[in-house]
Formats: structure tokens, C-alpha cells, sequence
């Protein structure tokens, strides 16, 4: 069980103030926090069966997309300078304005 002085210590070093009248209730949920690691924490995980790797390679579907470049997806040079008149440069870069501190 945590005690009153440990949640006061854990909220002092996250900066967190709460009124007096809520750290009993903070006390009682971070205990049934503590209560729910400690049973995971008895899970037996080191059978094989039920390992990551055994997950994945029985898994049907894709796991990852395959990469693919859609050329179609991409406006080209020109389309792009279409809207923007003499914005072009010589070596096809945009041209800005400079940004005007106020």
C-alpha cells in the first residue's frame, strides 16, 4: 500500500498540487494501480506460445504496407509554377519574399 507521505512526495516532484481532501482518493487509485502491476507482474510470460514472434508469424494480413511511389500523387514543375508568376528561378527554385518582422 502507498502511504499518504509517498503521494505527497510523488506529486511534489511532478509539480501536481491537489486539495488535502483529494489525496485520499489519489491514494486509493494509484494503490489499485500498484495492486494491478503486481498481478501482472505473476503472469507467467516466459512460455513460448505466447511470445511476440509466434504472434507474428501466424498472423494473417499485412503487418507493414509495402512502400509504393505514386507518381500521380505529385504536381510537376510546371503545374506548381502555374499560379505563381515570376516566382521561378533559373535553377527551378521558388522564389519567397522576405518575412517582415512587426
Amino acid at each position: 500500500m502507498i502511504t499518504k507521505e509517498q503521494i505527497i512526495k510523488i506529486l511534489d516532484l511532478a509539480k501536481i498540487s491537489i486539495d488535502d481532501s483529494e489525496i485520499e482518493n489519489f491514494i486509493k487509485e494509484i494503490g489499485s494501480i500498484l495492486e494491478y502491476v503486481a498481478k501482472i507482474k505473476e503472469c507467467n510470460v516466459k512460455n513460448d506460445d505466447i511470445s511476440m514472434a509466434h504472434f507474428l508469424n501466424n498472423y494473417v494480413g499485412t503487418v507493414l504496407r509495402e512502400d509504393v511511389l505514386d507518381i500521380n500523387s505529385y504536381l510537376s514543375q510546371n503545374l506548381l509554377f502555374v499560379n505563381i508568376p515570376n516566382k521561378k528561378t533559373p535553377g527551378n527554385y521558388l522564389r519567397i519574399n522576405k518575412s517582415e518582422k512587426k
